[in-house]
């Protein structure tokens, strides 16, 4: 299996202005380790639940994150995530569908939970990881 070319095209929109990014490279790492995840969290903080082949520690890997829910929920949950390891800081906030897109070195310090108005709140979410280095 060859390494894999990766894509990623984000636009976004605010009325009349817009602004668009495109990228395809192909990953150092050969064969190419990546997943494709979903998962449902409630206000416990928690690790990403499938991390397949991906080197965990000391790589880049690209990683894009959905929250799932609907938006018309009337108490709308927000999925919190931790890019340090711990749950003393939330680094992103993804509102119900919504999507990030980010580059991390550690994917094993990634950690996520709903964000909501009680403690019961779950968020579903999908989220597609690819290594794209052998080292950071």
């Amino acid at each position: 299996m060859a390494a894999k070319s990766v894509s990623q095209n984000v636009t976004m929109s605010v009325g009349n202005v817009s602004l668009s990014f495109n990228d395809t490279s192909t990953s150092a790492v050969d064969p190419t380790p990546y997943v494709l995840g979903a998962q449902r969290v409630s206000s416990t903080i928690e690790s990403l639940t499938a991390t397949g082949d991906i080197e965990a520690t000391d790589h880049s890997v690209l990683l894009m994150i959905r929250n799932d829910n609907a938006t018309s929920d009337s108490n709308p949950v927000s999925l919190a995530v931790a890019l340090d390891g711990s749950s003393a800081t939330y680094d992103i906030y993804i509102r119900p569908q919504q999507v990030n897109l980010i580059t991390v070195h550690r994917l094993a310090d990634v950690r996520v939970r709903s964000w909501g108005n009680s403690g019961s709140d779950t968020v579903d979410f999908t989220y597609l990881a690819v290594q794209l280095t052998t080292s950071v």
